[in-house]
């Protein structure tokens, strides 16, 4: 998304989320036409309600879905790495086909396993588990 790329390079303090008015949902797209009218957003992907890129009430087909579900699994197979946890209290090495993975098995985000692998920390993640990327 634009909006994505946007905030690091021009500084999350540049940027504001505010609700400019509660409506129902029987009024949002006029509501929505209103405001692209009056504030002329510039990172708005769709720029009038109602047309072919407003998602409100879109369904994609099962065939769709199926589509989307298999591109996921096949980028998610390309980047997933291997991974070796060992628990310093325990000893115990054991290996996950991704961080993700890791991170469910272990009660850890993968964002904090992440953020273990790469930072120049030579502690164990809370003391007890060390990560390491199997090529």
């Amino acid at each position: 998304m634009i909006i994505c790329r946007a905030l690091p390079k021009n500084g999350y303090s540049n940027f504001s989320l505010s609700i400019l008015e509660y409506c129902s949902v029987k009024d949002l797209t006029a509501r929505e036409k209103h405001y692209f009218d009056l504030l002329k957003p510039e990172y708005n992907v769709c720029k009038e309600p109602g047309k072919p890129n407003n998602t409100l009430g879109f369904k994609h087909t099962l065939e769709t879905l199926e589509k989307i579900s298999k591109s996921r699994l096949n980028n998610q197979q390309k980047t997933c790495k291997k991974l070796e946890v060992t628990d310093v209290q325990t000893g115990v090495k054991t290996t996950y086909n991704s961080v993700n993975l890791a991170g469910l098995a272990l009660n850890i985000g993968h964002s904090s396993i992440i953020y273990s692998l790469t930072s120049k920390k030579l502690k164990p993640y809370k003391g007890r588990y060390i990560f390491k990327l199997i090529e």
